[in-house]
C-alpha cells in the first residue's frame, strides 16, 4: 500500500511539470492536491481526517484566492487570514508566498509553505518547490520532530529533508 501511495506521489508531481509556470511557482492545484495526499496517507495526526482545517496566510489578494480555492477543491475547509492577523485554530496553516512564517509556535499546527527558505530555516514543516526544474518535496525534520509529527521513510526518501 505505501508503495502504491508514493508512486501516486511520484506521478502527481510529474503531471506538474508540464503546468509550471515561467516564474518557477508550482501551481495552486497542484500543490494542494500534493499536501492533501501526504497529509491523508502519512501524517501520524491528519491521517483520516475529515475535513482537515487550513488556514492560508497570504499578503497578496491573488495568492489568497488561488490558494484558497485549490484547498477547497480538495475538501479541505479553509480560512483566510492577512499576514498581520491572528491564525487562530487549523490542522495546517499555508504561507503563501513570501510572507513570513509565524504565529504557529507551540501550537500543534503544521505549517507548510511554497518557501523553499521557510522549510530550510525551520520555520516550515514542509514545502514543495523547484530543484532542478522538477519538483521537490522538502521537510525540516526537526519542525517535524516539534510538533511530534514522525514521517514514514516512504516518504522521507522523496524529500529533502533539513
Amino acid at each position: 500500500m505505501k508503495g502504491l501511495i508514493s508512486i501516486l506521489i511520484i506521478a502527481l508531481l510529474g503531471t506538474a511539470l508540464p503546468l509550471l509556470s515561467q516564474e518557477g511557482n508550482i501551481p495552486p492545484k497542484i500543490q494542494a492536491a500534493f499536501f492533501s495526499k501526504v497529509f491523508s496517507n502519512f501524517d501520524p495526526v491528519l491521517k483520516g481526517k475529515n475535513p482537515v482545517s487550513c488556514v492560508v496566510v497570504y499578503d497578496s489578494d491573488q495568492e489568497k484566492n488561488e490558494m484558497v480555492a485549490a484547498f477547497q477543491e480538495v475538501g479541505f475547509t479553509v480560512r483566510a487570514v492577512k499576514s498581520s492577523q491572528p491564525i487562530g485554530e487549523a490542522d495546517i496553516v499555508y504561507f503563501a508566498g513570501k510572507t513570513k512564517v509565524s504565529g504557529v509556535q507551540g501550537k500543534n499546527i503544521v505549517s507548510v509553505s511554497n518557501s523553499i527558505a521557510q522549510v530550510e530555516s525551520g520555520g516550515a514543516v514542509m514545502g514543495l518547490g523547484l530543484e532542478n526544474g522538477k519538483p521537490k518535496i522538502h521537510i525540516n525534520l526537526n519542525a517535524a520532530k516539534t510538533l511530534g509529527r514522525a514521517y514514514p521513510a516512504a516518504l522521507l526518501k522523496l524529500a529533502k529533508v533539513y
